[in-house]
């Protein structure tokens, strides 16, 4: 990761998780693993060499607990989910519900943020200033990342 980056990471970070709910438009939630699975998988290694919000930690995989750490700030906390349909099988887990980052996106990203389409230039997070700053992404970009591995 780059230390001359110009964007909040946690901005970003909210961009990406957009981009995954974009992928499955019928979805409503999603675990904490699957998230940051997908996180962890995009090609630009942001996430798999995450070392920490002060770019001082030894690169590792972001984690559920980091996921939920740079989330807080956004009111987004992980909840016990179900699935959709549940089976007598089936088992609850920790994720997110798309609903709890529709205000996030709409206060951060201005229009509207989907694979085929770009976004327009990230606003700065209120209070969130000290966080280490990386350069505007666009959702084409991020869609780049999901196509170069595949998905």
């Amino acid at each position: 990761m780059s230390k001359d980056l110009d964007e909040d990471l946690s901005v970003r970070l909210l961009a990406d998780v957009r981009v995954i709910f974009d992928r499955r438009p019928t979805v409503d939630r999603l675990p904490s693993a699957a998230i940051v699975a997908e996180l962890v998988d995009l090609a630009d290694g942001r996430w798999s060499e995450w070392r920490g919000l002060q770019d001082d930690r030894m690169p590792r995989r972001l984690t559920q607990v980091g996921l939920a750490l740079m989330l807080a700030p956004f009111g987004i906390r992980p909840k016990t989910i179900w699935p959709p349909r549940r089976g007598a099988t089936d088992k609850i887990e920790k994720g997110y519900r798309r609903e709890q980052f529709e205000a996030a996106w709409a206060s951060y990203c201005d229009g509207t943020c989907s694979i085929s389409d770009t976004c327009a230039m990230f606003r700065p997070v209120p209070g969130l200033d000290q966080l280490p700053k990386i350069r505007p992404a666009t959702c084409a970009s991020i869609a780049g990342d999901l196509e170069a591995r595949g998905k």
